[in-house]
């Protein structure tokens, strides 16, 4: 009888992590495809807006990889001078945008 009981608990503990795995894949599937929505373009096809907007804000930035969405916002990716690196997201006109 005891067997069965541990086995029992077992097999509830098993589904339960099983299930807050698959949550979290279908979370991070979501993410993902969120982010294919933007198409990486040239630097050189930053609007100056933008790239005014990150000087100003984030003078001893380099800016990496840009990329653009059919809505036109823009996703920047910068590192700043001590190594921290991130993304930042635009309007055409250089406003920051929350993503």
């Amino acid at each position: 009888m005891k067997k069965l009981i541990v086995m029992t608990m077992f097999s509830i503990v098993g589904f339960t992590t099983y299930a807050q795995n698959n949550e979290q894949t279908q979370h991070e599937v979501a993410v993902e495809q969120t982010q294919d929505d933007f198409k990486k373009i040239n630097q050189s096809d930053l609007p100056a807006a933008i790239s005014d907007a990150i000087k100003r804000d984030y003078p001893n930035s380099t800016i990496g990889d840009a990329y653009v969405n059919k809505s036109e916002q823009y996703k920047v990716e910068v590192t700043l001078e001590n190594g921290t690196s991130g993304s930042l997201y635009f309007d055409k006109d250089g406003n920051s945008i929350d993503m």
